[in-house]
């Protein structure tokens, strides 16, 4: 997979003259005929192995929900662009805000390891009730919450922490 960060930006009139985007839907719809057979009006881009968006503008591969940024306010964001509901492909205008690494790891459903947010599996232990750990990170210092018989319990007493600390 190619890397999609730092990509040549294309202008936002030039996005507004190839693509159509309908806000509620977050879907993007060609104005132009394409190669390969693609029409006006079919839907645009492709789900990538990650579950983002992904389409392809003058030979430049892009995020659609960064193209959806630009769409609506001119620019690409600064950092992040964060989708609300933790689903990528919900390019809904209402569901993206800009964000900075951090907001935007927060609605990580599962670490690529497979665990829960906030939880760490502890192998060598004799005691049942300690099998999961969980912690939480307040200004990059990680903050013990405790142990736990299973990841479930450890993941929602770190998400009781993460609302009432305001994260």
């Amino acid at each position: 997979m190619r890397k999609l960060r730092n990509v040549p930006a294309i202008t936002a009139e030039e996005l507004r003259e190839i693509l159509s985007y309908d806000p509620d839907t977050g879907e993007f719809r060609w104005k132009v005929k394409r190669t390969g057979g693609v029409k006006c009006g079919d839907v645009a881009g492709y789900t990538d192995l990650n579950g983002y968006n992904i389409i392809k503008v003058k030979g430049k591969l892009y995020k659609s929900h960064r193209l959806a940024w630009m769409y609506m306010y001119g620019c690409f964001p600064k950092d992040y662009t964060d989708h609300i509901n933790g689903i990528k492909t919900d390019n809904r205008i209402s569901n993206l805000r800009e964000s900075n690494n951090r907001e935007n790891q927060c609605n990580q459903t599962r670490h690529r390891s497979g665990k829960l947010p906030g939880c760490t599996h502890r192998k060598r232990t004799k005691r049942r009730n300690e099998r999961w750990i969980t912690a939480i990170s307040i200004d990059g210092v990680s903050k013990h919450i405790g142990c736990f018989s299973s990841e479930e319990a450890a993941h929602h007493t770190y998400l009781i922490w993460k609302h009432n600390l305001g994260l």
